[in-house]
C-alpha cells in the first residue's frame, strides 16, 4: 500500500524508510539489494501476470475472469450478478 500511496516518491529512499518503518533490518535491505536477493521472485511474479493478461495494476479477476471496466462497486456489482445469473442458467 505505501508503496502505491507514494508513486511520486519510489526509489531507494523511500524503501529503506518503509524497511525501517515496520522494523526490518537496514543492513538486511542493503544486502538484499546489492545481491538481487528477490529479482527472481519479482520476475517470476511480473511473468505470471503477462501471463494472466495482466497489464497494469490493479488488476480484477471476477470468477476468473479479468474486470476491465473503472474499479467501482456498481460495475463490479453488475459483473458479479452478471455471472451470477449466467451461473444459474447453466
Amino acid at each position: 500500500d505505501e508503496l502505491y500511496e507514494n508513486q511520486d516518491r519510489l526509489g531507494l529512499p523511500l524503501y529503506r524508510a518503509i524497511v525501517l518503518k515496520h522494523g526490518l533490518s537496514r543492513e538486511e535491505f542493503d544486502l538484499a539489494m546489492q545481491e538481487d536477493t528477490y529479482i527472481p521472485k519479482i520476475q517470476a511474479d511480473f511473468n505470471g501476470g503477462v501471463r494472466s493478461g495482466v497489464n497494469g495494476t490493479p488488476a480484477f479477476y471476477i470468477d476468473g475472469i479479468r474486470y476491465d471496466g473503472v474499479p467501482e462497486f456498481i460495475g463490479m456489482s453488475q459483473m458479479i450478478e452478471l455471472l451470477l445469473v449466467r451461473g444459474r442458467n447453466r
